[in-house]
């Protein structure tokens, strides 16, 4: 009943402050603070300044849920917003791969002060990170660590904007060099609003929003290095603790998560490992520490490191180019280790066969319980939970060259998701855990969305698209250009796109390479536009000739703004049983076509789960007709 009682009063008094006309923007601030602490959703998107401004209230559930956020207050970066201008800022633990503090410039209206259109993470910026050189001292018993990082950055554009970086919110800035001088660090957190210089060069630190900029231009190549701290307890995600370490969600600085090499030295209680991605370069260990070094040469979008008292519990190479597969675990079970390692090693040497060579000299399976039954790719290794590390550990392998070699954002797309689903269950294990089956199904399942615009893995709809329709259409291309077509096709992505954040168009470039021919009208059917064709079945009486029989099938397509290029299996079955599968193509909104068979048709099916097509049943009809 509170509540209740508290929902109506915020929507009698949250209009009234909306409409007052106001110049204090701390006021504003303070409204918005109000609303996110109560929760209200309602009157969050009423503080745009349109209805649809505030579009991100959809993912507002469960761990994101809006009293979870804290709102600040800034002054908008050089060149991003009008002179003068104020963001807001909502921020909070982010999960990689997923979401992002979201920012607002604060503009006034007839009606007062209101936010504008989102900034979004990947808005462009005239620089690129091209190295890290990250230094991680663990404090498992404080649940924390220190981290200084030095990075790189290269201008790629003229323009004199600020450089903007992205940084989890939960990370504290304690200082900031530019060319190993320092200079001075803004934070703009709680009442905490100072006053930017006029002269200089200065960062700014705001919610996960991290910049620098200055009064004249910033080279062409920066050197900057930071100095943060933060205490790390996300469960069942990002951990320290005395139990095992895991970092993956964006504990690091980076524009619009794009790729960049990185090198990290970690420090580590002496009973402890620590494994980060690439190549290990250095390792000793002491009665108080071990430290480790670890490089990556390959720019990859998400940088992971995993740290504890693992122990090996198999190893084994793989037989195509002898690559050490090893599986650590806390505590040894030899039995699915071993299982685990030969698992690892068939999925090696069969993409290795199919794509190009791993870039790696080993990959690692790093066990991780109380992981939520979930995994996450980290290209030369990967971290599982032991409940599903048995059935995942070849798609996170997959992840290697799909999202690894050629690295994705997840800003725009899961297309290495669909790529990887392809790659494994589909063609590596024969569609075993029959993802064609559930990518057919998945256009049943009420509201669905373009492939090309799912980019959330969380959201069961755009899961389902991603991942399991994705990999359905991958094989319906495979049926469409051929497997050898395929998998050259894939091979020169792999090749062209390395280390560049990519997407379906680029796969699409590939295709049309290796085609000589353009197959943007496959893409623009099945990955651009979420419609699939309903399909009306129509079968004329059969005729008999001599010891044959002929049959015509009339197919009608509807429910799509033009006739989709159809390529259809078709199922003839008799009343004793016999059966014959044709593949007929359809181009046109209506085609009969003939067949001719040794017995008397008396159904005509459309299997649905082969992989051919994504079709529709009429209304009140089936993909299965009897012949009369």
């Amino acid at each position: 009943m509170r509540g209740l009682l508290f929902w109506l009063v915020s929507a009698l008094l949250a209009p009234a402050f909306l409409n007052a006309p106001t110049g204090d923007l701390n006021a504003f601030l303070q409204e918005a603070r109000r609303i996110v602490k109560a929760g209200d959703v309602r009157a969050l998107r009423e503080l745009g300044e349109n209805n649809d401004t505030i579009h991100w209230y959809i993912w507002l559930r469960e761990q994101d849920r809006l009293p979870n956020w804290a709102v600040d207050l800034f002054p908008a970066p050089k060149g991003y917003g009008k002179p003068g201008e104020q963001w807001l800022i909502f921020h909070k633990f982010q999960l990689v791969e997923e979401l992002c503090d979201r920012v607002h410039p604060v503009v006034q209206t007839p009606n007062g002060w209101r936010l504008g259109a989102e900034v979004p993470e990947g808005v462009e910026t005239p620089f690129r990170i091209e190295r890290h050189e990250i230094e991680i001292w663990f404090e498992p018993k404080a649940r924390a660590a220190r981290f200084r990082d030095a990075f790189v950055v290269r201008r790629v554009s003229p323009d004199d904007r600020a450089l903007l970086m992205r940084l989890n919110a939960p990370y504290k800035v304690k200082s900031a060099k530019l060319s190993g001088e320092g200079i001075p660090l803004l934070i703009f957190e709680g009442e905490s609003r100072p006053q930017p210089p006029v002269q200089g060069t200065w960062m700014g630190r705001a919610g996960g929003l991290l910049w620098l900029q200055s009064d004249k231009p910033l080279p062409d190549q920066i050197q900057i290095e930071i100095e943060y701290e933060g205490t790390v307890w996300f469960p069942p995600n990002d951990r320290i603790s005395e139990k095992y370490a895991l970092l993956c969600s964006y504990w690091y600085p980076h524009i619009g998560r794009l790729p960049a090499r990185h090198r990290v030295t970690m420090h580590v209680p002496p009973d402890w490992i620590a494994i980060g991605q690439g190549e290990l370069q250095e390792e000793a260990r002491t009665e108080h520490e071990y430290r480790a070094i670890w490089q990556n040469d390959l720019p990859v979008c998400f940088f992971s490191v995993v740290a504890g008292p693992f122990q090996i519990g198999a190893e084994i190479r793989s037989q195509h180019s002898r690559r050490l597969i090893r599986v650590y675990q806390l505590r040894i079970e030899k039995g699915r280790a071993e299982q685990l390692a030969r698992k690892v090693a068939q999925g090696m040497d069969f993409f290795e066969q199919h794509f190009i060579p791993f870039p790696y000299s080993h990959y690692d399976v790093v066990e991780t319980p109380d992981f939520g039954f979930s995994g996450l790719e980290a290209y030369s290794f990967t971290f599982l939970d032991p409940a599903i590390s048995l059935w995942a550990c070849t798609h996170e392998l997959a992840h290697s060259w799909w999202g690894g070699i050629v690295p994705n954002t997840y800003l725009h797309s899961i297309w290495n998701e669909s790529m990887t689903q392809y790659s494994d269950s589909v063609l590596f294990q024969n569609d075993a855990d029959q993802t064609l089956a559930m990518g057919a199904a998945s256009i049943r399942m009420g509201r669905t969305v373009p492939i090309g615009k799912a980019n959330v893995p969380r959201d069961t709809i755009m899961a389902l698209a991603g991942y399991l329709r994705g990999a359905y259409v991958l094989r319906m291309l495979e049926y469409e250009i051929g497997r050898d077509k395929m998998l050259e096709a894939m091979r020169q992505f792999a090749r062209k796109r390395a280390g560049q954040a990519s997407e379906w168009s680029h796969f699409l470039e590939a295709v049309n390479e290796v085609m000589g021919s353009d197959y943007r009208w496959f893409f623009r059917q099945w990955i651009e536009s979420a419609d699939v064709p309903t399909l009306k079945i129509q079968p004329l009486p059969p005729r008999k000739h001599g010891d044959r029989w002929q049959l015509t099938v009339r197919l009608t397509q509807s429910g799509t703004p033009q006739p989709y290029r159809l390529r259809i299996p078709i199922q003839l079955k008799s009343a004793e049983g016999e059966s014959r599968l044709e593949i007929v193509q359809m181009h046109s909104a209506s085609a009969e076509f003939q067949f001719t068979t040794p017995f008397r048709v008396k159904r005509v099916v459309i299997p649905e789960a082969t992989g051919h097509t994504l079709l529709r049943p009429p209304p009140a009809g089936s993909l299965s007709v009897e012949v009369e």
